[in-house]
């Protein structure tokens, strides 16, 4: 089945490998994804709505590591904000 514009595409590649494609801001990708279709689809998603899945940091934990690191270079007086 066709998938609708704007929504990347799925191509099998092996036995249980696929190839997601897709756009963000303009720039195309393409990653292989290990395992099933419906994994593959669900990592596509995933990319498509700007969220990192599998081994990768999620954008959550990216904020409060960096959240952490603030407050320690704000305690050690190496980094004052001027907003």
């Amino acid at each position: 089945m066709k998938r609708e514009y704007g929504t990347g595409s799925i191509n099998r590649r092996g036995k249980q490998s696929w190839r997601i494609r897709y756009r963000s801001n303009g720039e195309r990708f393409a990653e292989t994804v290990r395992g099933t279709r419906s994994k593959a689809e669900k990592v596509l998603q995933a990319r498509l709505n700007g969220v990192v899945v599998d081994e990768e940091l999620t954008i959550l934990e990216s904020a409060q590591i960096m959240k952490k690191i603030i407050v320690l270079l704000k305690s050690r007086k190496i980094l004052t904000i001027v907003l």
